[in-house]
């Protein structure tokens, strides 16, 4: 026999109120560095504190490493560059869906002075940003709501509804109405990548390529531009283009040698 996992130690109902208390936290922590000026704090700090630290603790307390808990191991070479090639050409898709939904949105002041804010001032900035949006934020995402909260849900439900349910959390969990479908498809990319592969390492390493796609358009773009308020929507052909390469790049997935997949242990998908 294996060691034992954590999600066979501890009561799935406790894991997930262990959950919405690092949320909880993450976002109280998050308004407070808000409140006070630390902008480039909120994308660092409250990821390491009420993410990735408790989870740490918590997978101490059994016998198997953090990365053998959270199925974190060394990714194909192959399947790694599939799976970051998908992450961009879900881009535009991801745009056009939450450009749909934007345009019903009164008031985007407020997101538009959060994105002014982050946006880099020079290199070392950049530097700063890049580590808080492209690693840090990836990696405590995915680790919560990949790495934990759909395991825990594997373990009650198909693998299906699984990765459907964690998906629509992490749309939620980004407090837009209007930006949630396009970040609820994301997570259910995610999602597939973990249960397909059985290894976080590659929807963290889509989601810090998604990250990066946005930061660098970010960084490039000017602040009239940031201020204006047109939606922006992209291309219809670009966008079926996108849709196209995606499905591509997913059946090539599909035909991938299996790895340990997480759908063998808590169900298929």
């Amino acid at each position: 026999m294996g060691k034992p996992s954590l999600f066979d130690e501890i009561n799935n109902y406790l894991l997930l109120f262990y959950a919405l208390t690092c949320f909880i936290i993450y976002f109280t922590l998050s308004g407070m560095l808000y409140i006070s000026g630390y902008i480039t704090a909120i994308l660092i700090l409250p990821g390491i504190v009420a993410i990735v630290l408790p989870l740490v603790l918590l997978s101490s307390r059994i016998s198997s490493s953090f990365s053998e808990t959270y199925r974190l191991d060394n990714p194909q070479p192959a399947v790694l560059g599939l799976v970051i090639l998908a992450s961009v050409c879900i881009t535009l898709p991801a745009d056009a869906i939450a450009g749909f939904f934007e345009q019903f949105k009164a008031n985007d002041s407020d997101y538009i002075s959060f994105l002014l804010a982050i946006k880099p001032k020079g290199f070392l900035s950049f530097l700063a940003v890049a580590f808080g949006i492209v690693i840090v934020a990836p990696f405590s995402e995915e680790l919560l709501f990949r790495g934990f909260i759909q395991r825990i849900m594997q373990r009650n439900m198909s693998a299906k509804l699984a990765v459907l349910l964690s998906g629509l959390l992490f749309g939620l969990a980004h407090f837009d109405l209007t930006l949630m479908p396009a970040t609820a498809l994301i997570g259910i990319f995610f999602g597939y990548l973990f249960v397909k592969t059985g290894n976080l390492f590659y929807p963290f390493s889509a989601h810090a390529a998604y990250n990066l796609i946005s930061l660098l358009r970010l960084h490039f773009s000017s602040e009239a531009d940031l201020k204006k308020e047109s939606v922006y929507s992209p291309p219809w052909l670009w966008v079926a283009v996108s849709v196209g390469l995606l499905i591509y790049l997913v059946y090539l997935l599909e035909n991938q040698p299996e790895e340990r997949s997480s759908g063998k242990e808590d169900g298929t998908l």
